[in-house]
C-alpha cells in the first residue's frame, strides 16, 4: 500500500510540473503570436515560436500519459483500500458451550465431534476444542460463517432431546471474533475415547448394521436424507426389526431391502432410539399416494413424524430437499422413496409405525 501511494505521489508531482510548464509555454506562445500578428516578430523569435509549438505538443502527450498513470495508481489504491476494509470487516465466529455434569455420561463428546465435522468447525489455535473441567464438558470451536456456527449451536442446544441426556444442563454462546490463524478442521476421526467417556450410541456399534455407500441403490432410492449427510456411508435400518423377523421366522424379509431404509447414524438413532433405551423420537408412517413407476421401482411416500418441535428442529435440516411439510400437521414431513416391491415395503412401514406408536403411548409421549 505504501509503495502504491509513493508511485501515485510521484506521478502527481510530475503531472503538476508538466501542467505548470504548459501554462508558461502557452503564455509565451500567446505573446509571440501577438507579435507575429503585428508583424513585429524577429527571426530568432520565429524559431522560438516553432520550437515552443513542438514542445507544447510533446508536453501534452506527457500530460496525457501522466494522467493515465495517476488514474491507474488511484484505482490500485482504491481497490487496496476496499479489500483492506473487507478484510478488516471479515470475522470468524467462536462457539463456546458447556454441558454441565456430563463427564460421567456416555457418548456426549463423540457426538459433538460429529456435529463439529458436519458443520465445518475448526480448532481454535490457542484453546482446546473439548475439555472437561469440574465434571463438565467445555467446548470451544471456531466457524468461518455465522450460519455454520448457528447450525452447530442448534445441534448442541438440542442434544438433551436424547432421553439419555435429558437431565443435562446446556449452555452456549456465539461471539464474533477477529481473524485468527485457523487451518485444522475438526473431524470425527480425531475423537479418542477415555475411560470415562465411552463412544456415542454405545448400545450398538456400527458393525451391527449393514453399511451402504452413497452409490448403492438403496441409498439412491431408499433414503430420506440429503446426500451430503450420507457421504461417509449410511446404515440399513430395518422396519421390521431383526428380532421380530427371527421370532416370526421371516428370514427372507429380514434380508430384503423392501424392509429397510438407508439412514445416517443420526437419523437412525432418532428412529430407533439407539442410544436412549429404545425411546424413538421420530416415527415413520405410510402416507397413501398415487402409484408411480420410476427406474423399475415404485414410489412410496414416507411420513416422518417428530415427537415435538425440538426434534423437528434437529431432523428437518437432514431431510431431502424434496421433502415437504404435511398439510395441516406441522410435525410431519413427507418424503418420497422408490422400492422394488411396493406392497411389501408398505406392510413393513405400517408395522414400524404401529410399533413406534405403541412405544410412545407406553412411555407417556402420547
Amino acid at each position: 500500500m505504501d509503495e502504491n501511494r509513493a508511485e501515485l505521489k510521484l506521478a502527481q508531482q510530475k503531472l503538476e510540473a508538466v501542467e505548470q510548464k504548459l501554462e508558461d509555454l502557452k503564455q509565451r506562445k500567446l505573446e509571440l503570436k501577438q507579435k507575429q500578428k503585428k508583424q513585429e516578430l524577429s527571426s530568432d523569435e520565429q524559431v522560438e515560436l516553432e520550437e515552443l509549438l513542438e514542445e507544447i505538443v510533446d508536453l501534452k502527450k506527457d500530460k496525457a500519459d501522466l494522467k493515465q498513470k495517476e488514474g491507474k495508481w488511484m484505482d490500485i489504491i482504491e481497490f487496496a483500500i476496499k479489500k483492506g476494509k473487507e478484510r478488516k470487516e471479515e470475522k470468524y465466529y467462536e462457539f463456546r458451550g458447556k454441558v454441565v455434569g456430563s463427564k460421567s455420561v456416555k457418548g456426549i463428546r463423540k457426538t459433538l465431534y460429529r456435529f463439529a465435522q458436519t458443520h465445518s468447525g475448526y480448532y481454535h489455535p490457542f484453546n482446546k476444542a473439548f475439555e472437561y473441567k469440574d465434571g463438565s464438558l467445555i467446548v470451544d470451536i471456531v466457524f468461518k460463517t455465522d450460519q455454520e456456527a448457528r447450525n452447530f449451536q442448534t445441534e448442541f442446544e438440542f442434544i438433551n432431546t436424547n432421553i439419555s441426556y435429558s437431565d443435562l444442563e446446556i449452555e452456549s454462546d456465539i461471539a464474533q471474533i477477529d481473524l485468527i490463524p485457523i487451518s485444522k478442521r475438526v473431524f470425527l476421526r480425531d475423537y479418542k475415547s477415555t475411560d470415562y467417556d465411552s463412544p456415542e450410541d454405545s448400545m450398538f456399534s456400527k458393525s451391527e448394521f449393514t453399511e451402504y455407500q452413497p452409490t448403492d441403490d438403496i441409498v439412491v432410492y431408499q433414503s430420506l436424507e440429503k446426500m451430503s449427510w450420507l457421504e461417509d456411508g449410511s446404515e440399513g435400518a430395518h422396519l421390521l426389526s431383526h428380532q421380530v423377523c427371527k421370532k416370526r421366522k421371516l428370514s427372507d424379509l429380514d434380508k430384503s431391502e423392501n424392509n429397510r431404509l438407508a439412514l445416517s447414524r443420526q437419523l437412525h438413532g432418532y428412529v430407533d432410539g439407539l442410544s436412549n433405551g429404545f425411546r424413538p423420537t421420530v416415527r415413520l408412517n405410510y402416507i397413501p399416494s398415487s402409484e408411480e413407476y420410476v427406474d423399475g421401482r415404485y414410489r412410496v411416500v414416507v411420513g416422518v413424524e417428530f415427537l415435538n418441535e425440538r426434534v423437528k428442529g434437529l431432523v428437518v435440516p437432514l431431510l431431502k430437499d424434496s421433502s415437504r411439510e404435511q398439510a395441516g400437521n406441522a410435525l410431519v414431513y413427507e418424503c418420497d422413496v422408490f422400492v422394488r416391491n411396493r406392497e411389501e415395503f408398505i406392510e413393513c412401514l405400517k408395522f414400524k409405525s404401529e410399533e413406534t406408536q405403541k412405544l410412545w403411548i407406553e412411555l407417556g409421549f402420547r
